[in-house]
């Protein structure tokens, strides 16, 4: 990662396996965080969710329901 905290980003998503981890850039070095700054209400568990699903179901379906997700709760 330092290359990135060279750079300033400040959020990283980083995809491990079947999960996604969320780091955050503090006093240039990253920390694992359970919720994106840049989007507060994703979690790295939901995202982590909808990961998985995309494994077992189309990608098509998967995307869809991640719309619908967003749909409700960002209104």
């Amino acid at each position: 990662f330092n290359i990135y905290s060279a750079m300033g980003v400040p959020e990283i998503w980083r995809v491990k396996g079947r999960s996604l981890e969320i780091y955050l850039l503090v006093e240039n070095n990253y920390e694992q965080s359970p919720t994106s700054r840049a989007f507060p209400l994703l979690s790295a568990q939901t995202l982590s969710e909808f990961l998985a699903k995309g494994f077992v179901e189309s990608e098509r379906k998967t995307a869809r329901a991640f719309r619908d997700w967003v749909r409700k709760h960002y209104r």
